[in-house]
């Protein structure tokens, strides 16, 4: 173990802290409030967690594993998940950071909270479709907790008798009660127009869809009075046909470009709140409270990754794309009532309180490093950990507030308001990428960069390839043929290697459907040609999925059958990474062989989404469209599954 510590010049951050006590929701974070005032925010590329003090401005790292992802403390202790690794790590946060054991607890464990009293410790291992409940000093694990869709984010409330859980696939949340074990979902709200989209239409500022498909995005929060627990949220909207060359008259990703005062796009970010009870109980249907009502605010648009609500009423959203986070009122907004000085609420505009379903509420910008996720408050401050940067920032938080006041006062609803900017930025560690690898990270998840996205367009490679993976949504498209309907394909692992890409185009390389993507259907200017080989790199430098290990016997069987003349699988799907690198005609379209590398981890299947499970593909199959499987027993088509999910 390397212990890594330096001093740090933050005058304006001595002392800040030195009063005041820190604390953090119980909530899934990249950062967390320690002991003594001191702040603890993982590295995910470097494989370390950083402590850093406020009051002297001095910084400590350790080495805890392979992709620590969130953090969580209790009673003088902090759990990190090693996603890469499999595993959980327990520290001692002393006078030094030490590492006092590691255990495996399945494929990718992500979100980790810990009771008050460092007694328990919740996991969501999001590979395994599992929450785990483990004791916190022994890490054995007591219970586990079936949750579906790759779970990923935690929040618990402070009664310590509901832990909420996010994931990433389908719209799902849920609520697992800590007494009984038992799992409820959660229905998010619904959002969209009363009437479906002309379908000769695709002017999507005119026609919006019936109902937008909601996804989770980040780490949920729970307010401290428990009143409330809020879910950022995206809702998309993949109905109204994607028109490619936005240059010419076409909309692509990245919405309407309307200039409209209130209008949705077709990537919505929200925080989904919901009243609770005393015991975590949901009390009501929830309410998607609109993060980007105004005009100007579509510069600060992207996915939202996390929120925390310092005072009960007013939240902080990180929006990860925009280097940014918006500060929202999640009260009653101009119109229905009295502020909370008494003042009357003025109208914006003649606009509604509510259109399309979302709450619009005044959204006053933030502007922070790149890659904005954990947050923690400290009475005064909020402090923001900002992953690609590697850096903290802090947040005068009555400024946010303030500002956040007087918008909601104004009759006018000034479109031009000047954003808050985080200061005292400390580095927290060295990056350990290489330029060019960390040039293209930069570039992927950039909702703001001109080369990129057109301005407000609230959108990123990494909006739709989340994680560098896929986002598990299927969108329509307007091609000369008419509708197609056409799944998000994963980037995870080296892409390059399964050349040619996408469904329809036969694209030579990573670099080259980049250029593609950003000016043809996200408005971008173009990248550069070193631009979008920092692209490429950094696609290729992403690992494949780790999947839940199965028996061995089982996936060898699978693959003898995969290989087998007469079901076929290998005549198209061949070598290492299960393509041919070649176009085929299938179910009439013609499209490239997809790799098979990951699959278990990219659903839904087929061009067209059209299939939930790889059960599904291999029952489909049976008729011969691709592959055929018509003569295999339900153990063999058990052992091909098997062998699939193992690739």
């Amino acid at each position: 173990m390397r212990i890594l510590t330096s001093v740090m010049l933050a005058v304006a951050l001595v002392g800040c802290g030195s009063e005041q006590t820190l604390h953090s929701p119980t909530s899934s974070s990249t950062m967390v409030a320690g002991r003594s005032g001191r702040l603890l925010a993982v590295n995910v590329d470097e494989g370390t967690v950083t402590r850093f003090d406020p009051a002297t401005g001095t910084t400590s790292e350790v080495q805890v594993g392979l992709e620590p992802t969130r953090i969580a403390t209790a009673n003088g202790k902090a759990w990190v998940t090693l996603r890469g690794e499999g595993a959980v790590a327990v520290l001692d946060d002393a006078d030094q950071l030490v590492v006092e054991q590691t255990a495996k607890v399945g494929a990718e464990p992500y979100g980790v909270v810990a009771l008050s009293d460092g007694s328990r410790v919740y996991v969501a291992v999001s590979m395994q479709d599992v929450v785990l409940e483990l004791d916190g000093t022994t890490l054995k694990v007591l219970r586990t907790f079936a949750v579906q869709d790759e779970p990923r984010w935690l929040a618990l409330n402070p009664a310590e008798t509901a832990l909420f859980v996010a994931s990433t696939r389908n719209g799902t949340i849920s609520r697992i009660d800590l007494d009984s074990g038992a799992v409820t979902p959660i229905q998010l709200p619904e959002t969209g127009d009363d009437a479906p989209p002309d379908d000769d239409d695709v002017d999507f500022g005119k026609n919006i869809p019936n109902t937008l498909t909601p996804r989770p995005t980040g780490d949920p929060v729970v307010s401290p009075d428990g009143d409330s627990v809020g879910f950022p949220t995206v809702y998309v909207d993949n109905t109204t046909p994607v028109v490619s060359d936005v240059n010419n008259g076409g909309q692509g990703y990245a919405g309407d470009g309307s200039g409209d005062v209130v209008t949705a796009g077709r990537i919505n970010p929200a925080l989904v709140v919901f009243q609770l009870d005393d015991d975590g109980e949901v009390l009501d249907a929830g309410r998607a409270v609109f993060l980007a009502a105004k005009k100007n605010r579509k510069a600060w648009r992207s996915y939202p990754s996390a929120a925390i609500a310092p005072d009960n009423r007013y939240f902080a959203v990180s929006m990860e794309g925009s280097d940014a986070l918006v500060v929202v009122d999640t009260e009653p907004y101009r119109g229905q009532g009295r502020n909370d000085r008494g003042v009357k609420l003025k109208s914006f505009s003649g606009a509604p309180a509510q259109f399309l379903n979302f709450w619009v509420r005044p959204v006053t910008p933030v502007l922070t490093g790149a890659g904005p996720r954990g947050m923690v408050f400290d009475g005064e401050s909020l402090f923001v950990h900002d992953f690609i940067d590697r850096d903290i920032r802090r947040v005068t938080w009555d400024d946010a507030v303030e500002v956040n006041r007087h918008e909601a006062d104004d009759k006018k609803q000034r479109e031009d308001v000047v954003p808050i900017h985080a200061v005292d930025a400390i580095r927290v560690t060295e990056p350990s990428l290489s330029p060019q690898v960390e040039l293209g990270r930069r570039l992927f998840y950039s909702a703001t960069d001109k080369a990129m996205v057109a301005r407000g367009g609230g959108v990123s490679c990494a909006t739709c390839h989340f994680d560098g993976r896929d986002d598990g949504v299927t969108w329509t498209f307007r091609e000369e043929g008419g509708k197609v309907r056409l799944q998000t394909p994963s980037l995870a692992g080296a892409v390059s290697e399964t050349v040619p890409l996408t469904w329809r185009s036969g694209v030579d390389s990573v670099g080259d459907e980049a250029l593609l993507t950003t000016t043809l259907r996200m408005g971008g200017h173009g990248p550069t040609d070193e631009q979008l080989d920092a692209i490429g790199a950094f696609v290729d430098s992403t690992r494949l999925p780790i999947l839940p290990e199965q028996e061995v016997s089982l996936i060898e069987q699978g693959r003898a059958i995969f290989e087998s003349a007469d079901v076929g699988c290998a005549s198209c799907h061949a070598g290492d990474r299960g393509t041919d690198n070649r176009l085929h005609t299938v179910v009439d379209l013609t499209t490239n062989t997809p790799g098979l590398s990951g699959i278990a981890a990219s659903a839904p299947y087929l061009h067209d989404g059209s299939l939930r499970t790889l059960r599904d593909v291999l029952e489909w199959a049976r008729g011969g469209q691709m592959g055929d499987t018509s003569s295999l027993t339900d153990q063999e088509m058990d052992a091909l599954e098997a062998y699939l999910r193992s690739f």
